[in-house]
């Protein structure tokens, strides 16, 4: 049993030193069992396939992901199925410098992207996508930064 120091000798109010706390199996064994975790995860392990997803929809992500954030897809096949999903409303092209241009998909869950670096599979893209689907060019900033169409 603890015996509580009395105040009126005038020393200090401490806690008793107590064993340090000790797993009920060796510490060997649970080094066994956990496997070390990584900081942050490298891109192997973000495309790694999971039991529940379909390959549509794996894709590039960081690991902290809500729904609301976006999606990079990174291969041009993978995106045209996502562009002929049912979920998919709207597509929008955006030419970021001369030489990027950036595709970007709606759907019910995620905004995917993809960036292209080569004008002829942009254009090509282009004319492959659905053509239900919305289509807008997002125009460049002028001096003010607003987006207006010329």
């Amino acid at each position: 049993m603890l015996s509580v120091p009395s105040v009126a000798s005038g020393q200090k109010v401490g806690r008793s030193k107590r064993p340090p706390f000790t797993w009920a199996k060796e510490p060997e064994i649970l080094a066994e069992q956990k496997a070390p975790r990584l900081a942050c995860p490298t891109e192997s392990d973000q495309l790694a396939p999971d039991s529940n997803d379909s390959p549509e929809l794996r894709s590039v992500q960081p690991h902290n992901t809500s729904p609301i954030m976006p999606s990079q897809v990174l291969d041009i096949k993978q995106f045209i199925e996502i562009c002929r999903r049912k979920d998919a409303s709207s597509a929008r092209i955006k030419k970021t410098s001369p030489q990027q241009v950036k595709f970007k998909v709606r759907c019910n869950r995620y905004l995917y992207t993809l960036v292209l670096k080569d004008q002829d599979k942009a254009e090509k893209l282009k004319q492959s996508l659905p053509p239900g689907l919305t289509i807008s060019d997002v125009p460049k900033k002028n001096q003010k930064g607003k987006r207006v169409a010329k």
